[in-house]
């Protein structure tokens, strides 16, 4: 009798350890083939940050050379799988912009930029990726 209620303590407190262990996500984009001119290294970075993350127990989504539209569509995604209390984390490499203090990350299909109005339309505010993770309650 002894043993086995040991035994059920055990398995209770592996179950709780288990259960409040927040979960690790992470969003890696790295994008290297512009139209105006390929960067050498951006996707290798990501793809070596993505490994690391994964070795340290990260749940990774690794994107490379994305366009607009599918950065936007990253973003929403990585925004709807973050939880409360889960631990998240965004890294990008690749081309940025800083205007009037507020960043700017490239997509691949940006083929110049005439202006800050074309740019805030072109590019990606770098603070909404801050935003989806603050505003899921992760840390």
């Amino acid at each position: 009798m002894k043993k086995n209620i040991v035994i059920f303590l055990l398995l209770t407190a592996t179950l709780l350890f288990a259960v409040t262990e927040p979960a690790r996500k992470a969003l890696v984009v790295g994008n290297s083939a512009y139209q105006a001119g390929s960067l050498t290294n951006p996707e290798n970075d990501a793809e070596s940050i993505a490994e690391v993350l994964k070795s340290a127990g990260f749940e990774v989504i690794l994107t490379t050379n994305r366009n607009l539209r599918q950065m936007e569509g990253d973003l929403r995604s990585f925004r709807q799988s973050i939880n409360k209390g889960d631990v998240a984390l965004f890294f990008y490499a690749g081309h940025g912009v800083q205007v009037d203090g507020k960043n700017y990350l490239l997509p691949v299909d940006n083929k110049g930029i005439a202006d800050n109005s074309e740019l805030k339309r072109r590019a990606i505010d770098a603070q909404d990726y801050v935003n989806a993770m603050a505003d899921s309650g992760a840390s």
